[in-house]
């Protein structure tokens, strides 16, 4: 997954900046020759502000509903762009051109994306962003410099959705028609007693 984000960065990067321009995701520094730009991926986190409870529904075309996957979580990748040149003032300018091609962005645009992608949020510069600690520099060898940092934000949710059984054809409410009455049967007449005379003896 982290690998489609960085191809996509480094697309949406060689279109603004041109050729001649080198992208690397390296460690700030390891560039060592003609001008490049590095991104160097330094925090994964979790976005707690878009985490929602629950299933959602995946639809077809028509509307209906084909499957349920549990709601996709929500990371936030956080990268820190150095621009390297052959002086200070050609790496400003390298780096302003970063910004100019990053900065009026919402998000990644979808041609840059892989078909299976949703839309990618961008966040380029924002000041809630920790500073870069002085020791940093010192671990990757090389005095400090300035830096932009750019924050992509990915949904990551299960590869597969769950089916769902087909719509039923009949509904059974457990409703029953009551049995219908009978007619009392008719009553019956009984016979009639016979007296039996005896005749006179």
């Amino acid at each position: 997954m982290l690998s489609w984000v960085d191809t996509a960065l480094e697309a949406v990067l060689a279109a603004g900046l041109g050729a001649g321009v080198a992208v690397s995701f390296d460690v700030p520094g390891s560039w060592s020759r003609g001008r490049a730009v590095e991104l160097f991926l330094h925090r994964v986190r979790e976005d707690l502000r878009g985490r929602t409870g629950g299933w959602e529904d995946i639809r077809d075309s028509t509307g209906r509903v084909t499957g349920r996957r549990v709601a996709p979580r929500r990371y936030e990748l956080s990268y820190l762009v150095t621009a390297w040149a052959d002086s200070p003032s050609r790496g400003h300018d390298l780096l302003g051109d970063v910004l100019a091609t990053l900065g009026p962005l919402d998000a990644i645009p979808s041609k840059f994306l892989p078909e299976q992608a949703e839309a990618v949020p961008i966040e380029v510069a924002n000041p809630g962003c920790p500073a870069v600690p002085p020791d940093f520099w010192l671990a990757c060898g090389v005095p400090p410099r300035p830096a932009l940092d750019v924050v992509v934000t990915v949904s990551v949710g299960p590869a597969t959705p769950e089916p769902v059984a087909a719509a039923p054809g009949v509904f059974d409410l457990g409703v029953a028609r009551p049995p219908r009455a009978q007619p009392p049967a008719a009553a019956v007449p009984k016979p009639k007693s016979r007296i039996r005379e005896e005749p006179d003896r």
